[in-house]
């Protein structure tokens, strides 16, 4: 299983998610929907970036972008990405 990048509000809302570009080509209306990743929207209310090792063997690593109060995430292989945040 590959990664999967999203892009959230302040409120753990998905902006943007990179597993549902087909059908974003497709869709005329959108209504943001809450991540089902609770505990990780939690964190990233109160800690501007980190990483948070979810269930299945995943990660999430997230940093919030400027101003805009916008959260870049991205979920992958627990093993994948603790190599990732460890490279210099």
């Amino acid at each position: 299983m590959g990664a999967e990048a999203l892009l959230l509000d302040n409120r753990g809302h998905v902006l943007v998610r990179s597993n549902e570009k087909d059908r974003a080509s497709t869709i005329t209306e959108y209504t943001p929907k809450a991540w089902e990743e609770g505990e990780v929207v939690s964190s990233l209310k109160s800690i501007r970036s980190g990483h948070r090792a979810l269930a299945g063997k995943r990660m999430a690593v997230w940093m919030t972008l400027g101003s805009a109060e916008l959260v870049y995430v991205v979920v992958g292989p627990e093993a994948a990405m603790m190599r990732a945040v460890r490279a210099p």
